[in-house]
């Protein structure tokens, strides 16, 4: 990763994607004894950022860091957005965030899986399976975005599984980890 007169800027660039129908191939399977999806309604804070924590902190997420419980609560409680799981004798395994609010564009909001599941083919069963969902509510494009500090393998699954990059941005911005110490520092 590239830096900027190493004061702690970072070169980050930000992949825009879109689909815009279920891709012609079939929907994938998964053969993992008890496993299944669910949907989370108004999640507790503290089980939220477990999930965001767990799947997130390989790869440097932090913008639902930098949000209060306050302001988290109130966006993962609205009843357009959507929280499914999917769990392994009931075990969560990772998640998935759906934004309905600007229907019928939808927004893969954050999408990911625990390290210990990587390598199973469950993060691919899971997009294909969100991407179908989508669909089916009658959704007409269905976007995300991802950054070069998530798993290098997120824009190529997100390109296997039909999605086409529409905008490419880089910037120089201060490193996420700055951002959220001085956040950890206001609030204590």
């Amino acid at each position: 990763m590239e830096t900027e007169n190493n004061n702690e800027q970072i070169l980050l660039t930000t992949w825009y994607l879109e689909i815009f129908d279920i891709p012609p191939f079939p929907p994938k399977t998964i053969s993992i004894q008890n496993f299944h999806v669910e949907r989370i309604e108004k999640p507790p804070i503290h089980f939220y950022r477990y999930l965001y924590d767990t799947v997130g902190s390989p790869w440097t997420w932090w913008e639902r860091k930098l949000q209060s419980d306050e302001h988290l609560l109130k966006e993962i409680h609205d009843s357009k957005v959507e929280l499914y799981v999917p769990y392994i004798h009931f075990l969560p395994m990772g998640m998935v965030e759906l934004d309905f609010r600007q229907f019928p564009e939808v927004q893969l909001a954050y999408f990911g899986i625990f390290p210990e599941y990587y390598n199973q083919k469950i993060g691919g069963y899971l997009l294909d399976w969100s991407i179908r969902y989508v669909f089916s509510k009658g959704a007409k494009r269905y976007w995300l975005h991802t950054c070069s500090l998530d798993s290098p393998n997120a824009l190529p699954a997100y390109q296997k599984a039909g999605f086409k990059l529409y905008k490419t941005i880089e910037e120089y911005t201060e490193h996420p980890e700055v951002q959220v110490r001085r956040m950890y520092k206001k609030w204590n």
